[in-house]
């Protein structure tokens, strides 16, 4: 036996089961499920799916019950709500000390198994704030088990630096989008597939998914050389491809632009950003990204914009995109949902007013040219002097 999978049933638990077959097969592969009392007894149900979907033939479901000895929190008590009080780091979710102790009982079966990886599906780039799911700890919990077990072990944690959104990504990749959508547990209140959408849990799932699926859709109109009115970190703007020139006439002919005003681009990160304005610029730049600046040099307008979803978007077309305001020339540019909406029937291109209303504050605007900075446009952003 190669791997071990701690398989609770959810999302990220399904997924590493799905990585851990494809990268050592379905026959090296076993998947440990633990009942510590939890308030539905349905993970154990899916989980035990997910081994036959998977064709994994070894499954080992770990009676915890001493646990309820221990603590108590909403998870175990069907009595307690879930919730999130003011100036409390985690919800009333949390089972202290949960990962620590499946990853220990993880490990001795693994090592009774002969297998030396242990895939958990943990992350601290979006979750609730447990500890027990930073990157911290489980590299102390690695050590810990190999000095008590005296034996190798590496914990491997897909999803530690990502988000739900970039699970999706994955799931979709591996061709188990439906697999994950309608046939895992993810809820805390015990409901499958889409789950109650209420809880902390379903909350982050969903709004993963949908993230997902807007930026997958996004990414088929923008290959095909379509204007799209996205949300950005400040106001809502028309982007296009910097390859399609047909669809940065178009956004021109919908503004009533002035050709001559050429129109800046977002970047997703500061070394794309460098291929436009300089190495130099882009350095000066970075001190203040991601963020509301635009730095101008070298003829262009740069940004790196603080939307993880919109610099995803970017990535997938070279690392850019002509993005500009989405307004009528002269006009106050669409910072709410509705404004945005408006524009895009009236325009006739597909819309995105899919997040809260925008902060609606231009960025700002510096030009860097021998070394120096110029402030253009004062904005959020402030030069360090």
């Amino acid at each position: 036996m190669k791997a071990v999978v701690v398989l609770s049933g959810g999302q990220d638990s399904a997924t590493c089961l799905a990585l851990a077959v494809k990268e050592y097969g379905a026959d090296e592969v076993a998947a440990i499920t633990f009942e510590y009392g939890q308030r539905h007894a349905l993970e154990t149900k899916y989980a035990k799916k997910l081994v036959r979907h998977f064709k994994v033939k070894t499954h080992n479901v770990v009676k915890l019950d001493f646990y309820k000895q221990l603590t108590t929190n909403a998870l175990m008590d069907k009595k307690r709500k879930i919730e999130k009080r003011a100036g409390e780091k985690c919800p009333s979710t949390v089972v202290e000390g949960r990962n620590a102790i499946f990853l220990m009982s993880a490990a001795v079966w693994a090592k009774s198994l002969g297998a030396h990886v242990l895939y958990t599906g943990v992350s601290e780039a979006d979750y609730s704030g447990y500890p027990d799911c930073r990157e911290e700890f489980i590299k102390a919990q690695e050590k810990a088990i190999c000095l008590a077990l005296d034996y190798e072990i590496r914990i491997v944690t897909p999803f530690m630096h990502m988000s739900k959104m970039d699970e999706w990504a994955i799931a979709d990749k591996l061709g188990i989008m439906s697999l994950i959508e309608k046939n895992t547990l993810t809820c805390y209140n015990g409901i499958p597939g889409e789950g109650c959408g209420e809880c902390p849990s379903c909350k982050l799932r969903n709004r993963g998914l949908n993230s997902y699926k807007v930026l997958k859709e996004m990414t088929a109109l923008m290959e095909g050389g379509d204007v799209m009115l996205i949300p950005t970190d400040t106001v809502y703007g028309l982007a296009a491809h910097p390859d399609h020139p047909e669809a940065i006439e178009k956004i021109y002919a919908l503004k009533g632009r002035d050709e001559k005003k050429k129109i800046a681009l977002l970047c997703a990160d500061a070394e794309v950003a460098a291929r436009y304005i300089g190495k130099a610029a882009a350095k000066i730049g970075e001190k203040y990204w991601p963020g509301a600046l635009t730095i101008v040099a070298k003829g262009e307008g740069v940004r790196v914009p603080d939307s993880k979803l919109l610099r995803e978007l970017l990535r997938r077309f070279g690392g850019a995109l002509r993005v500009t305001s989405a307004n009528f020339s002269g006009q106050p540019p669409a910072t709410t949902t509705v404004e945005a909406a408006k524009l895009g029937i009236e325009w006739k291109i597909a819309s995105y007013p899919i997040w809260d209303d925008l902060p609606g504050t231009a960025s700002s605007v510096w030009e860097v040219k021998g070394g120096k900075v110029k402030v253009l446009r004062e904005g959020p952003v402030k030069l360090e002097r």
